[in-house]
């Protein structure tokens, strides 16, 4: 006798998940009153071969029961085998896990990159996510249509996530180092435009030039002067009239120097108002 039978799973756990197998024998039409299954050899009347192997499944054991159902048409006897398998993961921790952990790993290459290598890290990380995209999709295509999340469904979202946070962590340092740099030219704007209204408040207020006709090639004379009284005579100059009472005046190379009632100031003045000066002491 052959069967082929069906297992409901559960995988919520998948794949690192467990299933037990159901196998029932029981009359269809005939009750406990006309026929009663048992198991000949007791507990070890099931046997598995050791020859018997899964690709994706072990078998971890076994157990056999009697039962007795009660239903509407009556009492029914019954004989029932749970099985019990692991799945193996060697092939989706080959195929899944491995790959989806070195791709979050390349992806976090970026983050030693320099944020100036635009197209660098662009491509890195939306290469990154497509694959993670394709992985993800190519994994759901093999397994049933379930509404539930499953274990590999978590680890994947983690992964992509992982994988987008770094594609968005390079978007966000490069939008704050864009805003930096605005303020930096803003600041470097007002100090420029401080400094060019500095210049013009100095230019305001320097004093006037000279007369026309005395060039800044002329020769400037120093003259000091002692007192209120005191008075200059430019060098090279006669004083046609004789000096005020009580003014000494000593001519040096490019200054005089004017001495009354013992004391001294020292002045500069510009050859036109040494003239103006001379013009006042021949008064």
């Amino acid at each position: 006798l052959t069967i082929t039978a069906s297992c409901p799973m559960n995988l919520q756990y998948f794949p690192m998940d467990r299933q037990l197998c159901h196998i029932e024998i029981e009359s269809f039409g005939y009750t406990m009153r006309d026929i009663r299954y048992k198991w000949n050899e007791g507990p070890n009347s099931v046997g598995v071969s050791n020859e018997v192997s899964l690709p994706q499944f072990k078998v971890l054991g076994h157990r056999q029961r009697a039962m007795e159902i009660s239903l509407t048409t009556g009492n029914y006897s019954r004989l029932a085998c749970e099985i019990q398998f692991v799945r193996s993961m060697g092939y989706y921790l080959i195929q899944i896990y491995i790959p989806s952990g070195l791709i979050v790993i390349i992806s976090w290459v970026s983050f030693w990159l320099n944020r100036n290598a635009t197209p660098a890290r662009v491509a890195l990380g939306v290469t990154t996510v497509l694959t993670m995209t394709t992985l993800m999709s190519s994994t759901n295509a093999a397994l049933p249509k379930i509404s539930y999340v499953k274990s590999i469904d978590v680890y994947l979202g983690t992964c992509f996530v992982m994988v987008f946070a770094s594609l968005l962590e390079y978007a966000t340092v490069g939008y704050m180092a864009k805003r930096i740099q605005m303020r930096k030219n803003r600041f470097l704007a007002i100090q420029k435009i401080a400094e060019q209204k500095k210049a013009g408040m100095d230019a305001a207020h320097a004093p006037p030039p000279g007369p026309p006709g005395e060039g800044d090639h002329a020769p400037k004379q120093t003259v000091s002067v002692a007192s209120q009284n005191c008075s200059t005579i430019p060098r090279g100059h006669d004083a046609p009239h004789a000096q005020p009472h009580g003014v000494t005046t000593h001519q040096h190379r490019n200054h005089t120097t004017t001495k009354s009632h013992g004391c001294y100031r020292r002045s500069a003045f510009s050859p036109y108002s040494l003239r103006i000066l001379q013009s006042t002491l021949m008064m």
